[in-house]
């Protein structure tokens, strides 16, 4: 029996190729972030982020609280895509240029 789209993949949410790359490259940004934000703060840094500061404290809760914001991302960019064809990958990809600019951020508190 073969199976065909929207027949029982796991991943099948009607996502296009571009929306999935953009989600699996939000996916590697919220883990650079979460690891490079816990190597700040275990060097003496402090988050700047002031809805986040109560949970960095506890690095399983910061993971926990990042891959909600992952399955929220692919509820929205699931949600994009069945309102426009491209939707879900413009949203995704707004989405994977912000976790772009922390991830940056973070580095160059590291590095300088």
């Amino acid at each position: 029996m073969q199976v065909t789209a929207g027949q029982g993949h796991l991943l099948d949410l009607g996502l296009d190729r571009l929306t999935w790359i953009c989600l699996f490259a939000l996916a590697f940004l919220v883990g650079l972030d979460v690891a490079t934000t816990e190597y700040v703060l275990l060097s003496g840094g402090v988050e700047l982020n002031p809805f986040m500061v109560g949970f960095v404290e506890l690095p399983l809760l910061h993971l926990v609280i990042k891959m909600s914001y992952m399955i929220l991302a692919i509820a929205i960019a699931a949600a994009g895509q069945l309102q426009h064809r491209s939707g879900g990958a413009v949203l995704a990809a707004g989405c994977v240029a912000v976790y772009g600019v922390v991830f940056l951020n973070n580095l160059s508190v590291i590095i300088f």
